[in-house]
């Protein structure tokens, strides 16, 4: 404390004798403050940052080394495709449609109204 006492003096210039009183509330102050930070209530602390920074690379570096194999499996056994890009990049359609003589509403590929629908 004797230290801090001998910095604020100049600081307090010509009235030195509360430089001790000063540097008291000062050090009470940012005490009381880092008590506010470190408190185990408020849960904030670097260690609990660092884990938790820790867990965020473990959870990617998780995904990567699972999902990486199976989408460049499926890549290279081309079935990942992407919907509208079928014609122009793959040469066919996504979805295999086959015309039989059952009316449902699905001729060629396109989807047509019901004509009972449009009476609800």
């Amino acid at each position: 404390m004797a230290s801090l006492d001998a910095q604020l003096a100049p600081l307090l210039g010509a009235n030195a004798t509360n430089a001790s009183a000063a540097a008291d509330y000062i050090c009470r102050q940012f005490s009381a403050v880092s008590d506010r930070f470190t408190d185990t209530s408020y849960a904030v602390d670097s260690t609990y940052l660092l884990f938790s920074a820790y867990l965020i690379v473990v959870i990617v570096g998780w995904v990567s080394v699972t999902m990486g194999p199976l989408f460049y499996g499926l890549h290279k056994l081309k079935l990942l495709r992407i919907l509208g890009m079928d014609l122009t990049r793959h040469g066919g359609l996504a979805y295999v449609y086959e015309d039989d003589s059952r009316d449902n509403g699905v001729r060629n590929g396109r989807a047509e109204s019901f004509p009972a629908m449009a009476t609800i």
